[in-house]
């Protein structure tokens, strides 16, 4: 068997755009969006952590799933890279693939709360009251079948994962373990528990492709607000 060079990266331009949105005029002087810097690092630092377990751990799925022979050996191969939660012939899953996960969604809403008031004064005459959350004010807006041009739906699955996270005794969001089946290395996806929400975005979607998917869709949303 031929094992070819491993080789995946990620782009971070739409990370650096929200990064520089956010930190320059007008944003970093809006009276609302003050203390956006702190999360802008927290964001920042969340995206980073997630992106390089991600990386590693496929760089080990890549190594590991075509040249163990037994369940043994992929536990070992495995475990010498990376710390394994569960690991069977053909697929493993880690510790801290996870809650580094739960973490990056927490800061993405985050970021995103301060800009509430920037949204609701898009949409004077939509009602709300002083504690909306940007989430529940973003429903409303699209209830009133407003056109936008930004993916208002994935934001508001986003921040129903975030409150589930946040106020319900749930299994909570996790991650898919890897797998590998007719020489095809399958990704994990997000494991989302039950909402209140219908879910259309966030459904049967990659870690990966969720996290380069968020930052398109938070700067189009930012590039609308500010």
């Amino acid at each position: 068997m031929v094992i070819r060079s491993f080789s995946y990266s990620v782009d971070r331009r739409d990370l650096i755009d929200i990064q520089t949105k956010l930190g320059t005029p007008p944003a970093s002087r809006h009276e609302a969006l003050d203390g956006i810097f702190f999360r802008v690092q927290d964001f920042s630092q969340s995206y980073a952590q997630l992106t390089t377990q991600f990386v590693e751990e496929y760089s080990t799925a890549w190594s590991v799933f075509p040249t163990s022979k037994s369940v043994d050996e992929l536990h070992s191969a495995v475990s010498s890279r990376l710390r394994p939660y569960s690991t069977g012939k053909n697929h493993f899953t880690t510790y801290d693939l996870s809650p580094l996960l739960r973490h990056y969604v927490n800061d993405s809403c985050r970021l995103l709360e301060p800009t509430t008031s920037l949204l609701k004064a898009k949409f004077p005459d939509i009602p709300s009251h002083n504690n909306e959350s940007l989430g529940a004010f973003l429903q409303k807006v699209v209830d009133a079948n407003t056109s936008l041009n930004f993916n208002a739906q994935l934001i508001i699955e986003l921040y129903e994962v975030w409150n589930d996270y946040k106020h319900r005794s749930t299994k909570g969001l996790h991650a898919t373990g890897w797998s590998y089946e007719t020489n095809i290395i399958k990704k994990p996806e997000l494991a989302l528990p039950a909402l209140n929400v219908n879910i259309s975005e966030l459904k049967n979607i990659e870690v990966d492709e969720f996290f380069k998917k968020l930052n398109k869709v938070f700067l189009d949303y930012l590039n609308f607000v500010i």
